[in-house]
């Protein structure tokens, strides 16, 4: 994404309640980055990986049954679009959003006070619609990933990791706020992976907050614990960890990276009750994460996930960037991607035709048999919950 935010772009809260478990209304049903790096330095013939046996679907929801929302909304809902610089979201934009043909967006390079217009336009697109409240995401990590200008945090996480995480949490906790007033309300930060290679992206842009991941593992926690009582929602990512990589996956999704080790930085963040955890465009070559496929196609790596207690939305890097678009093996990637378990893909496109492409591509292979109707609503429950739990998130600002 952008410079290298979602893989390649760049005060105190008890932790909420697990999304999943939220009930679904049908009047709640009816109202209602770039990051990729992967590297690697794969022997020259690579042994086939074994993984161990993990679960292989994602456990669908505890809910009210969702109203039979229609095939094209369900899919809709899975998918997010771009919008850059500017205030005013284009009428194509608007239309999708009051249909429910698109969740929300990711925003880039704007201020606080620039947002606010564009984001009042969006939720009021769905609110004439009686759809769920629009998504609006951004990558503001810190540092050299920070898209909104004038908001916290200024440091990055390698700076922040140096210090005590009441530190952490008290600047996310003013970048919470930040993005609030921008009518922001999620997060895709922070970074949860250890900048266990020196010479590895994450590491150069100083993106993590450590090099080991029992190290960052308390200023993940603090980061996701200050963001929610600034009223905005937190992002882990890159699920199972991009430190290792020398190559950003936006731009390389073809090489390989190492194991990325020890998860403790995610079980921290989870724990936390991170709203959503973005999990890589990587294939690892070794370890329990080397499945032979990308992250965020394998169902062996999505299970793994949920196996940490993660019942929230497991979102996608975006698939839209050179590497995924230009690797044959993330052919067909929005219904690989949603049948292994991930509830929302990620594109950041400001023409909005990869994402009607993707939901279309959703709303065909249900038609066709080759993905299930029921995964479209787990993932959509899912979704929605998240929306009502970050509308009624309260904002505890000055």
């Amino acid at each position: 994404m952008f410079l290298a935010g979602c893989a390649g772009e760049e005060a105190r809260l008890e932790p909420r309640p697990k999304l999943v478990d939220a009930t679904v209304t049908a009047a709640a049903a009816a109202a209602l980055p770039g990051d990729g790096a992967a590297a690697a330095q794969p022997p020259a013939s690579s042994p086939t990986p074994v993984a161990t046996p993990v679960p292989t679907a994602t456990p669908t929801p505890t809910a009210t049954p969702t109203p039979r929302v229609p095939l094209r909304e369900l899919a809709g809902q899975l998918v997010v679009t771009a919008v850059r610089r500017g205030t005013n979201p284009s009428a194509a934009l608007l239309r999708d959003v009051r249909l429910g043909r698109v969740s929300g967006v990711i925003v880039a390079d704007t201020s606080a006070r620039d947002a606010r217009p564009l984001t009042r336009a969006l939720q009021a697109a769905a609110t004439a619609g009686k759809r769920p409240p629009a998504l609006v995401a951004i990558d503001q990590e810190g540092g050299a990933v920070r898209r909104v200008t004038n908001a916290e945090p200024v440091r990055s996480a390698r700076s922040l990791g140096r210090g005590h995480a009441t530190t952490t949490e008290a600047v996310a906790h003013s970048a919470g706020c930040d993005l609030r007033r921008g009518g922001i309300t999620l997060d895709l930060a922070p970074v949860a992976d250890a900048a266990s290679a020196p010479s590895g992206f994450i590491a150069h842009y100083d993106r993590a907050f450590a090099t080991s991941s029992d190290a960052a593992a308390p200023h993940v926690a603090a980061f996701v614990r200050g963001l929610h009582e600034g009223g905005v929602g937190a992002t882990l990512k890159h699920f199972p960890g991009l430190g290792s990589a020398t190559v950003n996956t936006d731009l390389n999704t073809r090489a390989t990276t190492a194991d990325p080790g020890s998860t403790a930085a995610f079980a921290a963040g989870i724990q936390a009750g991170a709203d959503s955890v973005m999990v890589s465009s990587a294939t690892y070559a070794s370890g329990a994460f080397a499945t032979g496929l990308p992250a965020v196609l394998s169902a062996d790596v999505i299970g793994r996930l949920r196996g940490l207690g993660f019942n929230g939305v497991v979102v996608t890097d975006d698939l839209d960037a050179p590497g995924p678009s230009v690797d044959p093996r993330f052919a067909n990637a929005a219904v690989r991607a949603v049948a292994a378990g991930v509830d929302l893909l990620l594109f950041v496109d400001t023409t909005g035709r990869a994402a009607a492409k993707a939901r279309e591509a959703l709303v065909d292979g249900v038609q066709r048999g080759v993905l299930s109707r029921d995964r479209l609503v787990d993932a959509y429950r899912r979704v929605t919950a998240l929306k009502s739990a970050q509308a009624s998130l309260p904002a505890r600002c000055g």
